[in-house]
């Protein structure tokens, strides 16, 4: 017998026999007794088997004994295979619950990396992700075939090797261009999102177009002339059709939160930007009105916010100084001064410097004394009454959104006695009775200014 032979019958002996090489641990008595215990005499009885069988095989022609070994190992490599599956269907990943809802995650705008190479396996991402899988590299088919497919994806420029997330779409043409098998499931599920998106596009296309038409078509209606005639009302007194249309028009800004005026400055200024007829030839002429509009609109909206965040006031007061003077400017080339008198440059630097221009009317409240001159002379002499309120109205109408409407400059006063560090002689506010203020009389020290009383005031001033 060579000595191939004698190789080829101790193999068959051990796939045989595979305890024949385990001998009993030192000290395991013979007395012991029961069917696990693996003792001395138990071994030898093992080994007069395995004896008996070698004497046998070596009897054998060499070709019985090599295609005896050949079916041993095939029995075996089949046993290692049959047990190895069983374990691969019993790991998470490869759970019935592992497999991926195609049509949820088509829903999704973009996919991770590890959610992407998921899905082309036909995993869940949420069963098989590369912290799960990884453990298994070795000894796992599923496992070795993620992460072959995922170093694919990490020095794949089309994937920015890994980066950043990805659109599905751009994953499927990742895996087409490479030869990668899609799951049919994925790429049907992915072409009906895909459909709904193109339908619902046409949809609004065609939406748009027969707006676009029926805009063509239709006249334009002037915001203006809507608010015009409505500027005094409050908005649920308007026709809800006509209050919906002037609402749209001053979005962001709301019709409560505009003075009558403002209300016909937003809607021209509306006008002047969405009226067709104002193309480019008119466009020069609706530039610095635009502008000046645009500057009292967010005159306005500085204005809320210095009631709704009166922390920041210095540097909402500064913002407002700044429009003050823009919109001073703007009024200065809309309006250029005539001549070379004194009066024309007082007024021209009254403009620029945003305050108030001169006037010969005299104040309210005034009276005229006759004082002594020499003879064939009299001069008259102007003596003023003392008005507590003129520096604070002043004040108010610095701050007011439109300075020559009575009901802008009003809300502003209010608002100089309801903050906590008024002006003197501002005491406070009350609703219903007015702002209420410290005179100097000793009669009545304290005073009340009514919303009536101030609008009189302010009329008696404009008639002057």
């Amino acid at each position: 017998m060579d000595s191939e032979t004698a190789k080829a019958i101790e193999r068959l002996l051990f796939l045989k026999f595979p305890l024949m090489k385990q001998k009993p641990s030192v000290g395991v008595s013979s007395t012991v007794s029961g069917p696990n215990v693996w003792t001395f005499q138990r071994y030898l009885d093992y080994m007069v088997k395995v004896d008996a069988e070698r004497k046998r095989l070596a009897l054998c022609p060499p070709a019985e004994v090599e295609a005896a070994l050949e079916s041993a190992e095939a029995e075996l490599a089949k046993a290692k295979a049959n047990k190895a599956e069983i374990e691969e269907k019993g790991r998470s990943f490869n759970q019935r619950g592992a497999r991926a809802d195609f049509e949820f995650w088509a829903k999704h705008d973009y996919w991770t990396l590890d959610e992407s190479i998921a899905l082309l396996l036909g995993r869940s991402p949420e069963a098989a992700t590369w912290d799960i899988v990884a453990p298994y590299v070795l000894i796992s088919a599923f496992a070795k075939q993620y992460e072959r497919l995922r170093n694919l994806a990490l020095r794949a420029q089309a994937m920015n090797r890994g980066q950043t997330a990805q659109c599905p779409a751009n994953v499927i043409a990742w895996a087409d261009e490479i030869g990668i098998d899609v799951p049919s499931g994925l790429r049907t599920a992915l072409d009906a999102i895909a459909a709904r998106k193109r339908a619902r596009d046409e949809r609004q296309t065609q939406k748009a177009s027969g707006r676009t038409q029926a805009t063509a078509d239709a006249p334009y209606q002037s915001i203006f002339e809507l608010v015009e005639p409505r500027q005094s009302l409050d908005l649920n007194q308007i026709e809800p059709g006509i209050a919906k249309q002037i609402s749209a028009a001053l979005f962001p800004i709301s019709w409560q939160e505009l003075a009558p005026g403002q209300r016909l400055s937003v809607a021209r200024l509306h006008d002047a930007q969405n009226d067709p007829a104002n193309d480019e030839e008119n466009e020069r002429a609706f530039s610095t009105s635009v502008e000046l509009e645009r500057l009292k609109t967010e005159r306005v909206r500085i204005e809320r916010l210095r009631v709704e965040t009166p922390t920041d006031y210095a540097h909402q007061k500064q913002q407002l100084a700044e429009i003050d003077q823009a919109i001073s400017r703007v009024h200065a080339s809309l309006t250029p001064p005539k001549g070379n008198d004194e009066s024309a440059e007082t007024t021209e630097r009254a403009i620029n410097s945003g305050a108030k221009e001169p006037t010969a009317h005299l104040p309210p409240h005034e009276d005229t004394e006759r004082v002594a001159e020499p003879p064939g002379r009299t001069r008259h002499q102007i003596k003023r009454r003392s008005d507590q309120l003129a520096a604070v109205i002043a004040k108010a109408k610095e701050i007011a959104t439109d300075r020559e409407d009575w009901q802008s400059v009003w809300a502003s006063l209010v608002r100089l006695a309801s903050a906590e560090s008024r002006p003197a002689p501002l005491m406070g506010y009350t609703e219903g009775e007015g702002v209420k203020y410290q005179t100097e009389s000793s009669d009545s020290p304290v005073r009340w200014l009514s919303k009536e009383a101030f609008r009189k005031r302010a009329s008696r001033k404009a008639s002057r």
